[in-house]
């Protein structure tokens, strides 16, 4: 199985590496384009957030950048996805344990956070 892309427009949102994926080479799934890596100027930095699921199973909806729900995919054990750019949402659907790891700054919660129940009911 191959990484899973999932994209809006042209735009790359998220990658999901399955626990399936396999490579017998050295292999950079990110471009240069991605947000992780070191900046100068932090200010400019476009967040990427990873989620690891070790145990359980989670629903993640994916938006593009004008908050558009893109796609809704499950992560089970083993499943790793990569957020590029866009906005997300998570459902945890069984106990689960999970790890969440974030690049760049904190923006506080009127940045960081948006809450998209609203666009969807």
């Amino acid at each position: 199985m191959t990484l899973q892309r999932i994209e809006a427009d042209g735009e790359l949102l998220a990658l999901i590496a399955r626990k399936e994926y396999k490579s017998n080479v050295l292999e950079f799934v990110s471009d240069e384009s991605y947000g992780f890596k070191i900046f100068t100027e932090i200010k400019n930095l476009n967040p990427c957030k990873i989620y690891f699921v070790k145990k359980g199973k989670v629903g993640c909806d994916i938006y593009d950048n004008s908050d558009k729900k893109i796609n809704y995919v499950h992560l089970v054990e083993g499943d790793l996805i990569v957020f590029v750019s866009g906005g997300h949402g998570v459902d945890f659907l069984e106990p689960t344990e999970m790890i969440e790891i974030k690049q760049g700054p904190y923006r506080g919660p009127n940045e960081d956070k948006r809450f998209f129940e609203d666009k969807i009911k």
